[in-house]
């Protein structure tokens, strides 16, 4: 059976930095971003019920605290900085890629990645590895960067995928309905 249009669900991945890269008023930063997206989503009756949603973060390691699910039935857990001098973002968006892949069938719109990062990457291997996946996948990318200057290879390489390229402190709650809104309205 095909899902209608106005059943399909949105997928939003958020991808957030949660590694010791970040200073601790960079990860406050990057977690109110985090928590605009959701409000957002979730205080907009017109989008809550269409998008669902998975935070993966990541440190050391990556994980995966909230799987995919519906905005309103998330149970938020502590988001706390990861000690290890590590940022795996490329390990965290090979998570998200083999998510998209096993996770998502015609009930879903393509999915939304959202990543929020001071930039620095410690997995180069993993990283360089996950760009080259994503950019065969049909997904939009939104890539959030705390006010710390981020330059160089990675962020070029989430130029290469996204325009869509923001200041986390930027994107408040009224701004995250309106664009999520947007989409489900295309």
């Amino acid at each position: 059976m095909t899902a209608t249009e106005g059943s399909k669900k949105l997928p939003v991945y958020i991808v957030l930095d949660s590694s010791a890269k970040e200073t601790p008023a960079q990860f406050e930063e990057l977690e109110q971003c985090f928590f605009n997206i959701y409000n957002g989503i979730l205080s907009n009756s017109r989008i809550a019920s269409r998008i669902e949603i998975s935070l993966i973060t990541y440190g050391g390691e990556a994980y995966n605290p909230i799987p995919l699910g519906p905005v309103t039935e998330v149970t938020m857990p502590t988001l706390r900085q990861d000690y290890r001098p590590k940022a795996v973002l490329g390990a965290a968006l090979l998570k998200v890629s083999n998510m998209v892949k096993m996770e998502l069938g015609s009930g879903y719109y393509s999915p939304v990645v959202m990543i929020l990062t001071n930039g620095a990457v410690t997995d180069k291997p993993f990283y360089k590895r996950a760009i080259n996946e994503l950019s065969g996948c049909d997904f939009t990318l939104l890539a959030f960067f705390t006010t710390a200057e981020v330059a160089g290879t990675e962020k070029i390489n989430l130029e290469r995928l996204s325009e869509n390229i923001f200041q986390a402190s930027d994107f408040s709650e009224a701004i995250c309905g309106e664009y999520f809104e947007g989409l489900l309205n295309k």
